[in-house]
Order: structure tokens, then C-alpha cells, then sequence
């Protein structure tokens, strides 16, 4: 038995049409590839190396190797206990993005865009801890000596699309999943 036009499910995924599975992939995708090769350039072009100013007193890139989390979390846990749970944390978050974008992708591009980033950059960092134990950096910003925490294009893809996201939650309410009129 098929759902009613009007049922809650139906109109949800009314919107999530080829197309937009397919934008939806091929951002992910994009922000996994640019991630990783950039990665790869990092290991083999920065490791041992001074950093590479591209701007000074601003901008390097630089290797580096982070094995806990943002702003030093779990820096006192072990090796396996940071792996696990980072691990389990990341395939947790694709999870729900994954069941969000299947119950209401079609009804805000804009999240889609956001959540595609999202994933991108979750699974980039991924393939990082689950490949070595831990996520590889090379994005130096700073003013002269004050530096903002080193990171990389997966870094870069979740805190656009995280963005996006509060900006399409926030500011464009008509945008929002199930606002729309039918």
C-alpha cells in the first residue's frame, strides 16, 4: 500500500528527485577527492619540510598530524580508545545525514548542498583515521605568530556546509524541511 499524497513521507520525498541524489554524491564525492589528494600532496611534499609560505606572516602549508580532536579533545586518551570513538562518531553522523537527506533532501537545496559538504569532508577525515589513527593537516592561517588551529579541505567542506546549513536554518525559515506548502 502506497502512501497518500498527503502523508508527512510522501510529501517529504517528493522533492528528492535523480537529479538531486546525484548533486548530492557528486558534492560529497568532490570534497572526498580534492581531501584526499591534497592529503597526499601534503605527506609527500611537506613532511620534514619548513612550512610553505604562500603568504607572509598569514598563510602556510604545513604537516601536521592531529590524533585527537578539534582543539586538542582527547588529547590524554589512548590511541585505540581516540580511534574507536572517532570512528564510531563519524559513521553515527553519516547515519542521520543519510536518513535526513532520505526523509526531507528534497525540500531545501540549499541543506542538501550543506549536508553533501557535510558528508564530503566526515568521510575525507574518515579515511584519515581509519588509514593511520589519525587526520592529516596541512591549512596554516595566522596573524604572525598567532595561529588558528591547522586543518585541511575535509575540515574546510564541514564548516561550509555547516554553515549553510544554520544560514538555510536560520535565515531562509521557508527553506527549512516540511515548511513548505502543498
Amino acid at each position: 500500500m502506497s502512501d497518500a499524497p498527503s502523508s508527512p513521507v510522501s510529501r517529504a520525498r517528493k522533492g528528492l528527485t535523480p537529479a538531486r541524489i546525484t548533486l548530492a554524491a557528486t558534492i560529497a564525492l568532490s570534497v572526498v577527492v580534492l581531501d584526499q589528494a591534497s592529503k597526499l600532496w601534503a605527506v609527500r611534499s611537506l613532511a620534514g619540510q619548513l612550512p610553505m609560505t604562500i603568504v607572509e606572516n598569514f598563510f602556510h602549508f604545513t604537516h601536521h598530524r592531529n590524533a585527537g580532536g578539534v582543539f586538542g579533545l582527547f588529547a590524554g586518551s589512548t590511541f585505540m580508545e581516540k580511534r574507536i570513538f572517532f570512528i564510531a562518531a563519524t559513521v553515527l553522523a553519516l547515519a542521520l545525514i543519510v536518513y535526513y537527506v532520505r526523509e526531507f533532501g528534497g525540500e531545501s537545496l540549499p541543506a542538501l548542498v550543506g549536508l553533501s559538504l557535510i558528508s564530503g569532508g566526515a568521510i575525507g577525515n574518515l579515511i584519515d583515521r581509519v588509514l593511520y589513527g589519525e587526520v592529516i593537516d596541512f591549512i596554516d592561517w595566522h596573524w604572525y605568530d598567532h595561529h588558528w588551529p591547522t586543518f585541511n579541505i575535509a575540515d574546510s567542506g564541514i564548516t561550509v556546509g555547516t554553515t549553510l546549513l544554520l544560514i538555510t536554518l536560520v535565515l531562509m525559515p521557508g527553506e527549512r524541511a516540511g515548511d513548505r506548502p502543498q
